[in-house]
């Protein structure tokens, strides 16, 4: 499993303190096999730094097949304050799947 390149996006761009975003990206199994359900989620941080997490895990559903793509989105109010935030999602985040190349598990955005 993977995420496709560039396709991590907030929407709106650059939202204002205190306001709802929502982020997506895009998953893909870029092998041969089928799997069951995949676990992504987004953080507010490098989750491999304290990271905070952004809503629930969400979950890559319907068995995809290997090529499958699908969109995964969450929630975000954005936290008071003006300073800038690097965003991150990351599928399989306990890395619990079996995965060839995890390079590409992770995407981020500032």
């Amino acid at each position: 499993p993977g995420l496709a390149a560039n396709s991590f996006t907030v929407e709106p761009p650059n939202p204002a303190p205190g306001s709802n975003a929502t982020l997506s990206a895009v998953f893909e199994n870029l092998g041969d096999v089928t799997l069951g359900s995949v676990p992504v989620a987004f953080y507010d941080g490098d989750p491999q730094q304290g990271g905070v997490q952004i809503g629930s895990v969400q979950y890559v559903t319907g068995n995809p097949a290997g090529g499958a793509t699908q969109q995964v989105a969450v929630a975000w109010t954005v936290p008071a304050g003006n300073s800038s935030h690097n965003l991150y999602v990351v599928v399989d985040p306990a890395a619990a799947l079996s995965d060839r190349d995890r390079g590409n598990n992770t995407l981020f955005l500032t």
